[in-house]
């Protein structure tokens, strides 16, 4: 027994050092709240029993040298290998400018489990963010900025369907934005080395 014990640590620690410089995946989601907004005219607000959109309300992108296939659908298929961490972020059209989405909560379907149950929601201030300067765009001016994600290490290669949760926040007459209502979609990855 002790043999094969030493053959498994052998066989995981020649598996890290081939894997030794992990990448991070980025997953951006774009969410199209006008059409939600213009067709879902009684969305819930209860963030734990939220209303499913199709898939033609968002999509996903990745980086290009990790994307196989599926950037700008709801569908995606990476290249990762276990172990790396893949940050999930959204966005409505308008870059949250008229309307806000937040990504609230990620949730295993069905298929094989990709994603481990860890996920980590990750609040993270910049001091230094490249903004343009006002009338000429550039050369940049720099500020503080905070950008959030929700995050997850990948466990096994595999295709998985999980749920994407998130509140929608509508600017009204005012200027001011409010909640509109808690959605949830179903989009699905599929990840191999």
């Amino acid at each position: 027994m002790g043999q094969n014990n030493q053959t498994g640590t052998q066989e995981v620690l020649d598996q890290v050092v081939l894997n030794s410089s992990l990448n991070t995946v980025f997953i951006n989601m774009i969410i199209d709240t006008d059409s939600i907004i213009n067709d879902k005219k009684t969305p819930s607000q209860d963030p734990n029993n939220p209303t499913w959109i199709e898939h033609n309300y968002a999509y996903m992108v990745a980086t290009r040298s990790q994307t196989v296939v599926g950037s700008g659908t709801g569908d995606l298929e990476i290249k990762a290998q276990v172990g790396e961490p893949i940050h999930w972020s959204a966005v409505s059209e308008s870059n949250n400018f008229d309307n806000s989405v937040i990504l609230y909560k990620i949730k295993y379907l069905n298929g094989d489990h990709v994603f481990d149950d860890d996920y980590v929601r990750n609040i993270i201030d910049t001091k230094m963010s490249a903004m343009p300067t006002p009338k000429t765009f550039v050369p940049a001016t720099y500020t503080n900025q905070s950008f959030w994600s929700t995050e997850a290490r990948i466990d096994n290669p595999g295709h998985e369907a999980y749920s994407c949760y998130f509140g929608l926040y509508k600017r009204d007459g005012d200027g001011n934005q409010s909640l509109y209502g808690y959605f949830a979609w179903d989009p699905s990855i599929t990840v191999k080395n």
